[in-house]
């Protein structure tokens, strides 16, 4: 019979396998943390691309801490320059990508209001021709009135709310982040 504890070197392989995977566990539990760690991945795939290869590879590692010494100037001074460009750049896309979105919007309101205007006066023209119809004839009056509908108020604050919330669950599914925090 195998015995696992008295195998030292699969031992520690083990061991070392169940604490990196609650590492990653604890990293990639959200959409917001895997989002977080691609944009990390990144700017590190950057420099690990480019000429600074070789200095990012031959980081001094203390097997005391078992942790990597982040005295390099590419930790100090790259990286830390890279992210802020990178989320420059991914900030301007995304208010790019929603002007483009309300120029869109504002011609297809427009294109609406033109369309309904049309519409409007094709059916105001329909309805001067049945109301002197039904002026002509005694149920016209019965389906006048049972054409009136009652008109349900909302309130503006809890539409105020519902239009909030619509609009943050909008730019998460279309950016994948929204600025409109509430």
């Amino acid at each position: 019979m195998y015995n696992i504890p008295e195998n030292e070197k699969m031992h520690k392989t083990i061991c070392e396998t169940v604490r990196q995977d609650s590492i990653v566990q604890w990293l990639a539990s959200t959409p917001l943390k895997r989002d977080q760690f691609k944009f990390i991945y990144e700017i590190h795939e950057i420099v690990y691309k480019c000429a600074l290869r070789d200095d990012y590879i031959a980081l001094n590692f203390d097997e005391k801490e078992r942790n990597v010494l982040y005295n390099s100037p590419i930790f100090t001074k790259v990286i830390p320059m890279l992210t802020v460009l990178k989320a420059m750049l991914r900030i301007r896309d995304i208010d790019d990508k929603k002007q483009a979105d309300a120029k869109h919007e504002e011609q297809m309101k427009l294109r609406m209001t033109t369309t309904y205007f049309s519409a409007f006066k094709k059916e105001e023209e329909e309805e001067t021709k049945e109301e002197e119809t039904k002026k002509m004839s005694t149920t016209g009056m019965k389906q006048a009135a049972a054409k009136k509908k009652k008109v349900i108020e909302i309130d503006p604050e809890e539409l105020e709310r519902l239009r909030k919330e619509a609009e943050f669950k909008a730019e998460l599914k279309k950016y994948g982040v929204s600025v409109n925090w509430h």
